[in-house]
């Protein structure tokens, strides 16, 4: 689903979804997995790709001009303004959600492993 935010002094879209991810992991070798053990780390590291990726699929999607910035823009676009993090996450949760079901869960262990597996074998 595509959302608005005001970043960069303009409204622009968001757009986070299968192609962003598949793009994250193809580009970046950054998984599903990596983006919730970082989340789950409290790294927030991310979400500065994060949100420049959602960007780049949402003018993608739309066929709009794609904006002269870069990831580094994005990350002063996000202190300039604050609360970016906060108001995006819900969507990239839904968007996960979306993309691996409603009831899907990866339980990460303290040491970064999933622990899913071993818990539902018994």
């Amino acid at each position: 689903m595509v959302h608005n935010i005001l970043i960069g002094g303009k409204p622009r879209k968001l757009l986070f979804g299968n192609y962003l991810f598949r793009k994250l992991k193809e580009e970046h070798d950054i998984s599903l997995r990596d983006v919730s053990l970082a989340m789950s780390n409290g790294d927030a590291s991310l979400f500065p790709l994060l949100i420049y990726s959602a960007l780049r699929t949402a003018e993608l999607s739309s066929g709009d001009q794609q904006e002269t910035y870069d990831v580094d823009t994005v990350c002063l676009w996000m202190d300039e303004r604050g609360g970016v993090t906060a108001e995006i996450l819900p969507w990239l949760l839904d968007a996960i959600k979306d993309m691996v079901g409603h009831g899907a869960k990866i339980d990460i262990d303290d040491d970064g492993t999933d622990d899913t597996k071993k818990k539902n074998r018994g």
